[in-house]
C-alpha cells in the first residue's frame, strides 16, 4: 500500500504520516515513483493495521509514541494505558482500539455497543 492510500485508510495527514515514519514508528520500504525524490513510500498490510490503530489512539488523545507501542501490541505500554484509563471506563474498553473495533469509543463514551445504553441500562 502507497503512503497517499494509507493516510485516507487512516484518517491522517501527510504531516502525521511523515513524522510517524521519520521517527521509527511505522516501516516502510521506498520503490521508485513519481515526485522531488523519485522515491514513495510502500507499506505492507500490516504494517497499515498499525498505522490505522496508532491513528485511532491518538484520535483518541494518546500521544503517538505511546500509540506506536501500543499498536503493535507492546504488553507494559497496554497496561498502563489501561492503568490510566480503568477509574473512568470499564475493563476491556481499549481493547477495540487497539484491535480494530468501534464499539470500544461507546463504551469509553459511557455506552454499551448494543443500544447505545449507558452499562447496565441494556
Amino acid at each position: 500500500m502507497m503512503g497517499y492510500d494509507l493516510m485516507g485508510k487512516a484518517d491522517i495527514t501527510y504531516r502525521q504520516l511523515n513524522n510517524w515514519c521519520d521517527k521509527g514508528w511505522l516501516k516502510f520500504k521506498l520503490v521508485p515513483g513519481m515526485g522531488r525524490g523519485g522515491q514513495q513510500r510502500e507499506f505492507t498490510a500490516a504494517e497499515a493495521e498499525v498505522c490505522v490503530r496508532m491513528a485511532r489512539l491518538v484520535a483518541a488523545g494518546v500521544y503517538p509514541e505511546k500509540a506506536a507501542k501500543i499498536a503493535r501490541g507492546d504488553k507494559a505500554a497496554i497496561q498502563r494505558l489501561i492503568s490510566a484509563v480503568l477509574p473512568c471506563a470499564p475493563a476491556g474498553a481499549l481493547a477495540g482500539l487497539v484491535g480494530g473495533s468501534t464499539a470500544p469509543a461507546a463504551r469509553l463514551a459511557g455506552r454499551t455497543a448494543d443500544e447505545g445504553a449507558a452499562p447496565g441500562q441494556h
